[in-house]
């Protein structure tokens, strides 16, 4: 196993989330692609993990914190956008189990203390799903906020650097008379959440006058001081919780059971 920068040669299989072969996930794509391509001067770094076979295996995406407004807290901590090895059974196969996650992190704290960090903030599950909580406590974060099952955590480089913590939701979309209001709250790094988006925007269309979609772009700092949200879908001002299960059909039937 080799930990490497990313390059031009591995951006698609980055872009995709090491799922290249995957046709409906790639409707995420385009996105991602345009919030790298906007963020790289602000300083998104991502690692590769090149397994023996010479296969892209796993991959880490961390930011300064700016790029990461659902944390709130001292400029000079960085934040962990995801940690994600390759575990499906299609494609490359299952790479899980070969210590590829503890080395992608060590590899980006080195990285972000040469770059200045004061610390590093991850965000993760706190029940035992794709990257938890407990996980990052393993490898010496401490757990610092919690909103439902999202946890915050932290390891700090510079004993007097604040824990930083969650954004705090300040208002959000209300109701229009006679219409399904949709709003999405994008910011364009999370493929999967890419492609929600997508799904909700394509069967807002689909049903008519009746609904109103809009989209809020997150990776804009003034959408984010005005709403206290980063990313998210609201129907009708309630938010859909996602779960891992979304499917455009999912997001159709919501919102056609919210129509007059």
């Amino acid at each position: 196993m080799e930990i490497v920068d990313l390059g031009p040669e591995h951006e698609d299989v980055y872009l995709s989330c090491l799922k290249p072969e995957d046709a409906v996930f790639a409707e995420g794509v385009p996105m991602k692609r345009d919030w790298y391509q906007r963020s790289r001067d602000g300083g998104v770094r991502v690692k590769l993990a090149i397994d023996d076979d010479g296969a892209v295996a796993g991959m880490v995406q961390y930011v300064p914190r700016p790029l990461a407004p659902f944390v709130v807290g001292d400029d000079d901590i960085w934040v962990i956008h995801c940690i994600w090895v390759h575990v499906y059974e299609s494609g490359i196969g299952n790479r899980g189990g070969r210590g590829m996650g503890p080395a992608l992190l060590r590899a980006a704290e080195e990285d972000m203390r040469q770059r200045g960090a004061r610390g590093v903030a991850a965000w993760g599950l706190t029940v035992p799903e794709w990257m938890n909580v407990p996980w990052l406590e393993g490898q010496g974060y401490s757990r610092v906020d919690v909103q439902g099952v999202m946890g915050l955590a932290f390891k700090a480089f510079d004993p007097d650097v604040d824990d930083p913590r969650w954004l705090r939701e300040t208002k959000r979309p209300g109701p229009i008379p006679g219409k399904v209001r949709v709003s999405s709250f994008v910011i364009g790094w999370c493929t999967s959440g890419n492609l929600n988006h997508e799904w909700a925007r394509r069967a807002a269309r689909d049903l008519g006058d009746d609904v109103v979609f809009e989209t809020y772009d997150t990776s804009d700092p003034e959408v984010v001081r005005e709403w206290g949200i980063s990313t998210g879908i609201y129907v009708d001002g309630e938010e859909y919780h996602v779960d891992g299960t979304e499917t455009y059909e999912r997001f159709r039937d919501l919102i056609r059971s919210r129509m007059p």
